[in-house]
């Protein structure tokens, strides 16, 4: 039986329906294009124009936390592990351009549009296109446009002079909001008592505990000082919120858009370190309590605004050394527990680290230096990749400072004091300190990490 023909315009006017709902869902995507820039100012369409694009433009987000992730193990015949994230590929651009905190994504390339995003750190954004010196980017799916004034694309310094983005800056002392709002979740059952020199509020009973808290909390500093170098400014003002539960801890968390889901053991932000003690042993809580404290101290050592594998490595490099029964913090040594029995092993904390790191570098998932030392806040934690970038960003440093005998030791505490004299912390300043290619140093930090695994008596993931 033949088929029924339809006329023509029964034809064109599906074709035509098609097309006008295609182009209005690819509008609302990018409400930022340059057709409704230009529509704006036709008559009669215009006000709709600027509805429009005001009104599938992305929100605000507000100032965020830096995290510190939690002491995983690995437990296993075939050395998996827990908490990964999941998270959608992120699309890849052929050029990346650095902004700045404080400047603004706009919905459009004029400074009178409606803010998309606020930067709130140095940050990498993917660039899509540029007019003059507005850059069209995505950030992380935000997409915008951005002003970047005497952007230099092809300078190692792009903005033509060393924006001064770090300095060692004063202690920051708890905002009052932000503090009362994270003391709601100890609901009223709160002590308080000192962290060393930092003030704590608990509804912890455990007093053992926190006397051994308190005995790590006060060496941190001086152990610090004597491992980078740096003498930090000023005196500490933040405090310290330390739950017992962590549920209480997970509905703190989940109020902040920056750091909800992530697998943190506690965050810092505002002057406020917030933790959980939940189930872990005591040398768990403390290597969490010495991670966020280090935060702390960066910011009055280095300064604030550092890159994440600067921050968060030094933050983890101390808090995965090993803690005596004292509370006394020996950081050449890794912390954490091992047990390994014929094709049963477990580990945590620094040994965890070490074992990840060195099954990724075979696997092929560890990034180059280079390429981690370039990564952004967002890039850095919102993949499933975090843990490898925690724990080689550590490694990195752990092995400046004692790989090959501590040759790079000298290199790096010059490093640390240029940036806190205003040098950009980049792979270039870093490259001048310690006088070798990137290539050479790449291949020496890998063959670093299986010497230190065999050492360790680490069994390798493959059997």
């Amino acid at each position: 039986m033949a088929g029924m023909q339809r006329p023509i315009w029964a034809y064109l006017l599906v074709l035509i329906v098609l097309t006008v709902f295609g182009s209005f869902t690819w509008l609302t995507r990018n409400p930022e294009a340059e057709i409704l820039d230009r529509a704006r100012h036709w008559p009669v369409v215009g006000p709709l124009a600027a509805r429009f694009q005001e009104a599938y433009a992305m929100p605000r987000v507000p100032d965020g936390e830096s995290p510190a992730m939690a002491d995983t193990s690995i437990d296993a015949m075939d050395g998996t592990t827990a908490n990964t994230l999941p998270s959608p590929p992120l699309p890849v651009f052929a050029k990346h351009v650095w902004v700045l905190p404080g400047m603004e994504l706009k919905a459009r390339s004029s400074a009178d549009a409606p803010t998309v995003y606020v930067f709130e750190n140095l940050s990498r954004a993917g660039k899509i296109a540029n007019r003059g010196e507005w850059y069209h980017v995505n950030y992380h799916g935000r997409v915008g446009w951005v002003l970047l004034e005497n952007y230099d694309e092809d300078a190692e310094v792009p903005y033509g002079e060393t924006p001064e983005l770090v300095r060692p800056v004063a202690s920051r002392a708890p905002e009052d909001d932000w503090l009362a709002d994270t003391l709601k979740y100890l609901r009223g059952r709160e002590r308080v008592a000192q962290l060393g020199p930092y003030t704590l509020y608990t509804d912890s009973s455990d007093d053992a505990l926190l006397s051994f808290l308190d005995a790590v909390a006060g060496r941190i500093e001086a152990a610090y000082v004597e491992r980078y170098g740096r003498q930090p400014i000023g005196e500490p003002n933040e405090v310290v919120v330390l739950f017992q539960s962590d549920i209480a801890y997970r509905l703190l968390q989940r109020q902040s858009k920056r750091i909800a889901g992530l697998s943190a053991a506690g965050h810092n932000a505002k002057g406020v370190a917030a933790l959980y003690i939940g189930g872990r042993n005591r040398t768990e809580v403390a290597s969490t309590v010495i991670h966020e404290l280090v935060h702390f101290i960066n910011r009055r050592a280095v300064g604030p605004q550092l890159p994440p594998w600067l921050d968060e490595g030094l933050a983890d490099d101390l808090a995965l050394g090993k803690i005596d029964d004292e509370g006394r913090l020996l950081p050449q040594e890794l912390g954490g527990e091992r047990l390994v029995r014929r094709n049963e092993y477990r580990f945590e904390g620094g040994f965890a680290n070490l074992w990840r790191l060195r099954e990724s570098m075979r696997s092929g998932e560890l990034p180059a230096v280079p390429e981690l030392m370039s990564t952004d806040w967002q890039d850095f934690v919102r993949t499933p990749k975090v843990q490898i970038h925690y724990a080689a960003s550590s490694f990195w440093i752990r092995y400046l400072l004692q790989g090959e005998g501590g040759r790079h030791a000298a290199a790096f505490q010059a490093f640390l004091d240029a940036v806190a004299d205003g040098a950009p912390p980049t792979t270039a300043t870093l490259k001048a300190k310690l006088g070798e290619d990137w290539s050479v140093l790449n291949a020496r930090f890998r063959a670093w990490i299986e010497h230190r695994a065999v050492a360790e008596k680490l069994p390798s993931g493959d059997g």
